[in-house]
């Protein structure tokens, strides 16, 4: 399959906190209370009885008696290597194939800067951009995927497997690719939706949940799931978000004095360090740049600092690797006065200046943020600060965060569970991860109301089938639990549109 590789790219955990505050809205249950002993206690009888410290494996399909007795009834994980090993999608399903059979189909693709889609970053819970074009397209920037700018991912829900690539279904369950027979009778139900799923390797699931019965197929390549048991709900930290979509502008939309569109703002990856947010960037997992200098990776010499120029930094956007010889130091032309001595309009903007040259402007009130930094040309480098070897791409600057309707808000998962902060949540070392990777023929049953964080390698290709899941007990102690911890009085439930995996 494309590119087939281990899953290399450099952890960015992207900031979580919340515009409208960092009160969470389940806060850990005071020590000593009746409700941090009830917690605990669901914990340990949990461990005690049905979650193990590893999810179960097994070589071949369970009987329906036991798929339904043993994991389904017990709410239990379960890996069954081989599971769909026998499907024609297993040989067949490459991009020659696919231009064949679909590459003239218009599908949905989702589109971000560092490959976080449906996951807070800058204060928001930031929605992907939603692109519609053929398929080809989208296979050919899997074969090449520095070729365009972000992280492309094939993850629409909503059934897009039986809407977009309705030609694909006769590849997978022999008789019926609609459904997977074995767990259909053990659920006796058919499947509510079913998905396909195709992406770069840097496409990110962020923690969530799901209220479905969830049979989890790869086909090429694997994914590493981490998973957290409905148990573990009390020690994992939510937030309210505003809702935001990224959205991307091409150079050619952008002024030639280096402005952007004015229907888009400059917050690629807004570090909130404005006039009014002084929170400390860096303590959120965004660069910290020195008050009046930032270097830029492009094309051209560098002259003046030989050192940066050996970086072998990695963009945390695209992973690109700086050119050793492609290094020059852009500063902040705080000498100039607004609008006389730079191509700076605004009364609050400064120019950016290489070897005595604008290459854009800066706002004053946020120096220091790289979220403010929107240069003439389309640059492709890396921002790299002063203080670290953290970088982000020019290009990817090239995306913003559009917020959306201001009374739309949504409670998440408040911590990436790739580089937890304990400190901020010491709740959450109280949790019990499990790890897995799923490999091309194997299938996940993957519970509802089961916290789930997913990673792939490059091109990886699965499909899931999501079932309904049973409202009675389990769900009755899932809500108790909630109405212990959670403190907001608002409705809690989870935004459910266009959750990735």
């Amino acid at each position: 399959m494309v590119g087939m590789e281990e899953n290399s790219h450099p952890v960015f955990c992207p900031p979580t906190y919340s515009r409208l505050g960092d009160t969470l809205l389940n806060p850990a249950p005071t020590p000593g209370s009746t409700a941090r002993r009830a917690c605990r206690t669901l914990r340990s009888e949990a461990e005690a009885l049905y979650v193990s410290r590893s999810v179960e494996v097994v070589d071949e399909v369970p009987s329906v008696l036991q798929l339904s007795r043993d994991y389904v009834c017990a709410n239990k994980p379960l890996l069954i290597r081989g599971a769909v090993a026998h499907w024609p999608a297993i040989t067949k399903w490459n991009c020659s194939y696919f231009r064949d059979r679909v590459g003239d189909a218009s599908v949905s693709v989702s589109v971000t800067p560092s490959g976080y889609a449906d996951a807070p970053n800058d204060g928001y819970f930031v929605l992907p951009e939603e692109r519609q074009l053929p398929f080809r397209e989208f296979l050919s920037v899997m074969e090449t995927p520095h070729s365009q700018h972000g992280v492309w991912y094939v993850q629409k829900q909503n059934s897009n497997l039986t809407e977009e690539f309705s030609a694909l279904l006769g590849d997978l369950e022999p008789g019926d690719g609609r459904h997977v027979s074995w767990f259909s009778e053990a659920l006796g139900k058919r499947p509510d939706a079913v998905n396909f799923w195709m992406g770069d390797g840097r496409a990110v699931t962020s923690m969530h949940k799901d209220p479905y019965e969830n049979i989890y197929c790869v086909i090429s390549g694997y994914k590493d799931f981490l998973l957290l048991p409905p148990s573990d709900a009390p020690w994992v930290p939510y937030r309210r978000y505003p809702v935001a979509s990224y959205q991307f502008s091409p150079p050619d939309l952008r002024g030639s004095r280096g402005t952007l569109n004015p229907h888009t703002n400059s917050s690629a990856f807004v570090s909130g360090n404005s006039s009014d947010d002084t929170r400390s960037t860096q303590s959120e997992g965004v660069h910290d740049v020195t008050e009046n200098t930032q270097k830029l990776v492009h094309s051209g010499t560098n002259k003046s600092n030989p050192k940066t120029s050996n970086t072998k930094s990695l963009c945390l956007c695209c992973s690109k690797t700086p050119a050793s010889d492609n290094v020059e130091t852009i500063r902040t032309d705080v000498s100039a006065e607004p609008n006389k001595s730079s191509s700076c309009t605004k009364s609050n903007e400064q120019s950016l200046v290489v070897d005595g040259n604008s290459i854009g402007c800066q706002s004053t009130s946020s120096l220091g943020s790289i979220s403010s930094l929107h240069s003439k040309d389309n640059m492709k480098g890396t921002v790299i600060t002063e203080s670290n070897d953290k970088v982000l791409c020019g290009g990817c600057l090239h995306f913003s965060i559009e917020p959306s309707n201001p009374s739309l808000t949504v409670p998440w998962v408040a911590i990436d569970p790739l580089c937890p902060d304990t400190k901020q949540f010491p709740q959450y070392t109280r949790a019990s991860p499990l790890r897995i990777r799923v490999h091309a023929g194997d299938a996940l049953y993957l519970p509802s109301l089961w916290f789930h964080h997913v990673r792939q390698s490059h091109g990886c290709i699965a499909v899931n089938y999501w079932y309904d899941m049973e409202y009675g007990l389990n769900y009755a102690y899932y809500q108790m639990v909630r109405a212990l911890t959670w403190t907001d009085d608002e409705e809690a439930e989870e935004y459910s549109s266009d959750t990735e995996d």
